[in-house]
């Protein structure tokens, strides 16, 4: 009898946990030593929900990179996206506004070419090169047109067959970099398609050809074009990524009312049908990654376009997305309320609530969460609205007061230590609306407004040293009012929401503007400054330091709401309207698919 050893060329590991890493092979025999068990893991096909885009386009220039990150650029807008497997950030704008155009390379040295300019229906031969921040114009395409195949790199890219002038056409071209030659012609015109791979070992997928749509799939060597097995499904601009040997389509058009939801697999030969799907049927979606780990963003529905993004993964390991879920209800409903603390040990209260006579003023509850339901905590001494708090659920303090009515303003300040409240030194500037980042020895209050109308913004930042107030310099944004912050006294980050959207950073001296930023009317915020989560309206953003990104929609839009101190794990409650609704966040998950045997 053969041993496992003699057949796989790998020794049985040891261990005590089952393996739950990224360097976990499929294959992989193991023995855990405290279940007493032997486990394998195994390759399981599925498809999860990302992030949605920041703008919903088809027909775009689209990266051939790993699933891990992408790009899209054009398709409508003029802008472009970048995808960092958890979210999408705002890039720089290309040169020329087009659409149905095509794409490759990787997030930092890309390539698009080809399309639909204005004014329509000019067809374009505009090539552009991206570097990551960047877009620079390059050789023109020796034909114009739209809807065709792609594959390659920056410097070594393939465009193949599409819509010229009046018709289709099968003439390839060759870029090197600089310029486009003529390449092998395709064996059947065609158009609406796509295509993955490299110049050298390229593959075109499906398609539309004058006589309707296509099955048929095309593979280039870097001289000539061979036909090989055809997909299962003949449709119309499917996402394609992937190698030549081991590529995967997924969703397509099938008639002018069917949209596919397919997903097949291509082994250099054949292709198969995945029984994962799409959950969105859409066709010119962008597509990106490899046979293993797929990224689906974008395209076309009915009605309209999507931002709808979609993973595809066959690895030994499952991505599940971040998301919201319900929590436990406020006892009473609130807006304009503080909040502090983790998810599972939350603090928040004040605000206007329903409760308050009259309806609407000031609210001195206190509710402390759990992780699972809210109970009363010591009262506010002072009826407190428009206010923000940062530390713990038993080490809070919260300042920037309104007064009730609130068309005055307060400096006051006052600390919770999980029972009682004790009145602080107020700041030195009289303000509400402030926002406070750190903990009960060592905050910064920055922002915030003052009376008389229109509501003058405060651009003065002070630090608490667990003793009293201290001016230091100055926020940059003049004008602008930014409640949502988080982090600490020395790396906080404020975002503004009122009238504009800027996101500054404080780094316990000096305040730095960042772009691109996010901000809108009625925000919430968790997190560092390095990991920060924003909500606005029913969309969430999440900056990770450097960048700004889309994160996954609350379920009920709000703003004015509190909030607790952690990204991953963000809490967000009450909010307009004096909502009592709470939302849990849970951040993205990566978990083996090892299938256990017994021992024996």
């Amino acid at each position: 009898m053969s041993t496992y050893q003699g057949l796989k060329g790998l020794k049985i590991k040891y261990l005590s946990a089952n393996t739950s890493d990224d360097r976990a092979k499929e294959g992989e025999v193991f023995y855990n030593s405290t279940s007493g068990k032997v486990a394998s893991h195994i390759a399981v096909a599925a498809v999860s929900s990302g992030t949605p885009m920041n703008t919903g386009r088809n027909a775009m220039g689209t990266t051939t990179s790993t699933g891990a990150s992408a790009f899209a650029a054009g398709g409508n807008p003029n802008d472009t996206e970048h995808y960092n497997g958890n979210g999408w950030s705002e890039g720089t704008a290309i040169n020329t506004d087009r659409r149905y155009l095509a794409g490759c390379g990787t997030l930092t040295a890309g390539l698009i070419f080809g399309g639909n300019k204005a004014p329509l229906p000019t067809l374009a031969g505009d090539t552009e090169e991206y570097d990551g921040s960047s877009w620079t114009e390059s050789g023109d395409l020796n034909t114009a047109r739209q809807f065709m195949s792609r594959a390659g790199t920056q410097t070594a890219a393939l465009a193949a067959g599409g819509t010229a002038g009046p018709g289709q056409v099968n003439n390839s071209e060759e870029y090197n970099g600089t310029s486009w030659t003529e390449g092998d012609n395709l064996n059947t015109t065609r158009s609406y398609f796509s295509g993955c791979g490299t110049q050298t070992a390229g593959l075109c997928v499906a398609g539309a050809t004058p006589g309707g749509n296509s099955a048929l799939v095309e593979e280039y060597d870097g001289t000539s074009w061979s036909e090989q097995g055809n997909v299962n499904t003949a449709r119309q601009i499917v996402a394609a990524a992937g190698p030549q040997t081991a590529a995967v389509s997924a969703g397509g058009k099938i008639s002018s009312t069917v949209l596919s939801t397919a997903i097949e697999e291509y082994d250099g030969s054949a292709h198969s049908t995945n029984p994962a799907t799409l959950t969105t049927g859409r066709n010119a979606a962008g597509g990106s990654g490899d046979s293993s780990n797929m990224v689906i963003f974008g395209g076309g529905s009915q009605p309209g376009q999507t931002t709808h993004t979609e993973e595809f993964n066959t690895s030994i390991f499952t991505r599940t997305a971040g998301a919201w879920s319900s929590g436990g209800a406020l006892p009473s409903g609130a807006q304009e309320l503080f909040g502090s603390g983790i998810q599972t040990a939350a603090l928040c209260g004040g605000g206007e609530g329903v409760t308050a006579n009259p309806p609407n003023a000031a609210e001195d509850n206190v509710f402390e969460y759990d992780g699972s339901s809210w109970t009363a905590g010591g009262s506010i001494p002072v009826r407190s609205n428009k206010c923000s708090g940062c530390g713990t659920q038993t080490a809070t303090i919260i300042g920037g007061k309104g007064t009730d009515p609130y068309s005055g303003a307060s400096g006051a300040t006052r600390s919770y230590d999980g029972s009682s409240w004790t009145a602080e030194p107020s700041l030195g500037t009289a303000r509400y609306n402030t926002g406070l980042a750190g903990t009960t020895t060592a905050a910064v209050a920055a922002y915030g407004r003052f009376p008389p109308a229109p509501f003058t913004a405060s651009v003065k930042t002070e630090e608490w040293d667990g003793s009293s107030w201290t001016a230091v310099n100055d926020a940059n944004n003049s004008g602008l009012i930014a409640e949502v912050c988080g982090g600490s006294q020395t790396a906080a980050i404020y975002a503004a929401i009122n009238p504009g959207a800027k996101t500054e950073l404080y780094d316990g001296t000096n305040w730095t503007n960042i772009t691109p930023t996010v901000g809108a009317v009625s925000s919430t915020g968790s997190g560092t400054q390095t990991d920060f989560i924003m909500t606005k309206g029913s969309g969430a953003f999440r900056y990770n330091g450097t960048v700004w990104a889309t994160s996954p929609d609350i379920s009920t839009a709000r703003g004015n709401a509190a909030n607790s101190n952690v990204a991953a794990t963000a809490l967000i409650s009450g909010g307009d309207d004096t909502s009592t609704a709470t939302e849990e966040f849970t951040d993205e998950v990566l978990s083996s698919t090892a299938k256990t045997i017994d021992f024996d």
